[in-house]
């Protein structure tokens, strides 16, 4: 299929990176039927995917890329996955990407859920998958998991959005007013998108041109107006402790500046203590940032291949001095917080009985 149309042919002249080129000309679609609920009808659903199938009972892969960005976040990872044998699919969520979501009623929540599980059947066969979710993609195969457990084999997190605060739901003024100026502003996409990235050097122009081009698709801005009105995957945190029903890998950049370990990675361990470890392991990615699977993909790579397989996953999984250095912080802020609240029940008692001198002055300058 390669890109939709509507993506002019300068902006895909532009991008030199191979993979990027590759990835753009493997392009596919799939039409799938969501349930009518959220559709009015089939939904084009754009995919990458490797050329291998699985064999065995070793499960295929169901990769969700993250916020407002396409499949073509993958591009670099799936050519590992590819060499290693593994049976691996992409979908473009609908609401970003290159999906088409002209006959789907919402690209909320909902709208996800429904297109994506559609997808798995239609495409994957139904056929219990390992979802790897990146970022809000691990909120998203969460939030699919809780509507259909038979479909999932395993999870894999990559540096998963699972604590950060959902955007507050905003009027439909504001939020056209965001996509204006700060979603669709190319300053401030390339400036999110190099804060993503440990080596900021790496962010290159040219892969920051693959990241935008899916701003051409025509639903891209109303679709992202429903997005910042919805209040997104709010709660989610609270299903975390679900991810132990099935076996559970977390791959996180230990330089990640959009969401960072020191607070996130803590409550992900506590969330999921009474798993046991071999069936949730954690590992580091060493010089990453937000995005392991574009800056360390052959480290990526490995640590999922392992996964799948049941090997000893490589890498640093010790979270101890992150937990402990969380522990103190929490200590710190509930020690603060009790010196605040006492310091408020003086003062009240203090006006309290400043009010009380009050009244007895005002009683003696009467009689």
């Amino acid at each position: 299929m390669a890109l939709p149309a509507y993506v002019p042919q300068v902006d895909i002249d532009a991008i030199t990176e191979e993979a990027a080129v590759a990835a753009i000309a493997s392009l596919r679609t799939a039409s799938v039927l969501p349930d009518m609920a959220v559709a009015k009808g089939p939904v084009e659903m754009s995919y990458l995917c490797t050329t291998a199938r699985a064999t065995g009972d070793e499960p295929p892969l169901l990769l969700l890329h993250g916020f407002d960005i396409s499949s073509l976040e993958y591009r670099r990872l799936l050519p590992y996955l590819e060499a290693a044998g593994l049976e691996a699919y992409a979908p473009c969520i609908p609401g970003w990407g290159f999906t088409d979501t002209t006959n789907l009623k919402t690209v909320g929540v909902e709208g996800k859920r429904a297109a994506l599980l559609a997808f798995h059947e239609r495409v994957l066969g139904g056929r219990p998958a390992i979802w790897i979710g990146a970022s809000l993609g691990a909120c998203i195969a969460l939030d699919c998991y809780k509507a259909k457990p038979a479909a999932f084999a395993g999870f894999v997190n990559l540096d998963p959005g699972f604590f950060t605060d959902a955007p507050p739901a905003v009027p439909a003024p504001v939020g056209r007013l965001l996509l204006q100026k700060v979603l669709s502003a190319p300053e401030v996409r390339e400036s999110i998108a190099k804060q993503a990235y440990c080596v900021k050097e790496n962010q290159s122009a040219d892969a920051i041109r693959v990241g935008n081009l899916h701003l051409r698709r025509p639903q891209w801005e109303a679709d992202s107006l429903v997005w910042l009105l919805g209040g997104a995957y709010g709660g989610i945190a609270a299903d975390v402790p679900r991810l132990t029903e099935r076996p559970c890998l977390t791959l996180w950049g230990r330089q990640d500046a959009v969401i960072p370990p020191s607070g996130a990675v803590p409550q992900l361990i506590e969330a999921l203590s009474e798993a046991d470890p071999a069936r949730a392991p954690f590992r580091w990615v060493e010089t990453s940032g937000h995005t392991p699977h574009l800056e360390q993909p052959a480290v990526t790579a490995a640590a999922i291949v392992a996964f799948v397989r049941g090997d000893v996953i490589g890498g640093d999984g010790d979270v101890s001095e992150c937990v402990a250095a969380y522990k103190r912080v929490q200590r710190v802020k509930e020690a603060a917080q009790r010196a605040g609240e006492l310091l408020m029940s003086k003062l009240g008692e203090l006006g309290e009985l400043a009010l009380a001198k009050g009244r007895e002055a005002l009683e003696r300058s009467r009689r």
